[in-house]
């Protein structure tokens, strides 16, 4: 998940802010970026499909006119309009970064291969792949597993026959390395954590856990980030969202045990924005 986004130290006098501030007032330029960092984490390639003018408002925290700050985030280039569906205009060019991360994600999927599979890694970086969709190394690992399990069962005695069926061959049984529970419980929390930044560090902290029996079970880890993820849903637009902590830092701080409150500390409120370091917003305070 992509925890931040590039601005053009510009943006803040470029002739298209400021005619959004002037149409919209100075609450518009808020509810752009607040868009913007939304649309990197929730839809990073910057399309809107089955959105519409309303989603937008919402995930911009839009609290004007309805459908105002939307027609001129259209009239401005701020936003394009195709076919009643929408984009963010020249999203990949300015924030190449953040609509790469599939793409990370992907080619970090097919590193890890190389450590569970390696004559598979191989083959498949000779024919050209570099990277593997989640659905295609889930695909590729339960094949493993599947393989791995069918190799160790005993077969059903035969019928007599005049002779035995050989015995499997040394190389076969030694290229059918079976998966250790540790890989594949990290494999299950790292595709779980939305974060995935880092995963040597988090492997590393991991297996350091695990060996001082510090480790809570899976379903405890598994369950621990699901209600993380259900409180920061739980958030509207402008409301406080804490940034997800790298996976490593997560487990090295045994996060897995933090309180969840029912509200929001920052419920109602808006935080500082920071755009590189230039102080261009002040606090917003919500209309009486």
């Amino acid at each position: 998940m992509n925890t931040d986004i590039r601005l053009s130290v510009g943006i803040v006098s470029h002739p298209k802010t400021v005619k959004l501030m002037r149409r919209c007032g100075d609450r518009a330029f808020f509810s752009l970026i607040s868009l913007w960092t939304w649309a990197a984490q929730y839809r990073p390639d910057g399309i809107l499909n089955g959105m519409d003018k309303e989603d937008i408002e919402i995930a911009s925290g839009w609290q004007g006119e309805p459908g105002r700050f939307v027609d001129e985030l259209i009239a401005l280039h701020f936003i394009d309009e195709k076919d009643d569906n929408f984009s963010i205009h020249e999203w990949s060019e300015h924030n190449s970064w953040a609509a790469k991360v599939g793409e990370r994600g992907d080619q970090a999927r097919f590193s890890r291969l190389a450590k569970i599979n390696r004559e598979l890694y191989d083959k498949l970086k000779n024919e050209g792949i570099s990277s593997l969709s989640k659905e295609e190394y889930e695909r590729f690992t339960n094949e493993r597993s599947t393989n791995v399990n069918a190799s160790l069962t005993p077969a059903p005695a035969p019928a007599p026959a005049p002779a035995p069926s050989p015995a499997p061959s040394l190389k076969k049984e030694k290229a059918l390395s079976v998966i250790s529970p540790k890989e594949n419980q990290f494999e299950i929390f790292w595709n779980a954590y939305p974060v995935h930044v880092g995963i040597t560090e988090a492997e590393a902290r991991w297996e350091k856990l695990r060996k001082s029996k510090k480790l809570p079970d899976l379903n405890t880890l598994l369950s621990a980030i699901q209600k993380q993820r259900d409180w920061r849903e739980r958030a509207g637009p402008d409301e406080f969202r804490p940034e997800w902590k790298h996976p490593a830092t997560w487990l090295n701080k045994g996060c897995w045990d933090d309180e969840i409150p029912e509200q929001h500390p920052l419920a109602g409120k808006v935080s500082t924005v920071t755009l590189n370091n230039l102080a261009v917003l002040e606090a917003w305070r919500p209309p009486q």
